[in-house]
């Protein structure tokens, strides 16, 4: 783990190092290591509701206008495991996650859930050695560049309700959406929907099913459109 680099991507330098250290801790590492007594999933959980509190605040004070429904769906974009894959990618997060042995050979520094809840364990981790300014200031940073995407007319798009009109356009059916499972703990779920249309298949994943749909809806239309 390159300390330096943690922190130099979310802008912050801690206090108590071993905050940085669990919230770069897979359980995967854990279940290996028999010294290892704490995984991410518990500052995971903190970082989620930290970062939705975050976000709120941020959101009504950057948009006055916006109503409760509208405010609602731009949390909901900024928040999604699509939004922070990218944020990770961007500060290379992932390189830095403490994994086991048979995870990281499976591809886990990679993988979507893992990479999203290592990010809400960080801001899980700022805001138990900073407090919520400190926290506050992370977040503002690295979400910087998303919030001012919602301005973009790509991220208002409804891919579901598109994919539906091209589909009964050229093809007079329907999309069929179908939920493959679920995983991760209880508070972190990941969801993977596939949805058939015309012969075709493609399969979204998302933390909740509505999300899953519009990831997977999204794939399709690149392949039909």
């Amino acid at each position: 783990m390159d300390i330096n680099k943690v922190e130099s991507g979310i802008f912050y330098k801690f206090h108590n190092i071993n905050f940085m250290k669990e919230a770069l801790t897979h359980r995967s590492y854990c279940n290996e290591d028999g010294s290892c007594e704490k995984n991410y999933e518990r500052l995971e959980f903190l970082g989620d509701a930290v970062l939705e509190l975050i976000i709120t605040d941020t959101l009504i004070n950057l948009f006055p206008d916006k109503n409760e429904g509208e405010l609602s769906k731009t949390r909901a974009l900024l928040v999604r495991e699509e939004t922070l894959v990218n944020i990770a990618n961007k500060i290379d997060l992932g390189k830095s996650i403490i994994l086991g042995k048979g995870e990281e050979k499976s591809g886990g520094k990679e993988r979507p859930s893992i990479l999203s809840g290592a990010l809400e364990a960080l801001v899980g981790a700022v805001y138990m050695d900073g407090g919520y300014a400190a926290a506050g200031d992370v977040v503002k940073k690295l979400w910087e560049p998303a919030i001012h995407s919602i301005h973009n007319a790509d991220f208002d798009i409804d891919y579901k309700t598109k994919l539906q009109e091209l589909v009964q356009f050229k093809y007079k059916t329907v999309p069929t959406y179908t939920v493959l499972g679920t995983k991760g703990p209880a508070h972190k779920r990941t969801f993977s929907v596939q949805v058939d249309v015309h012969g075709t298949s493609s399969v979204g994943h998302g933390k909740n099913k509505k999300e899953a749909e519009q990831t997977a809806a999204k794939k399709a239309l690149s392949v039909l459109a």
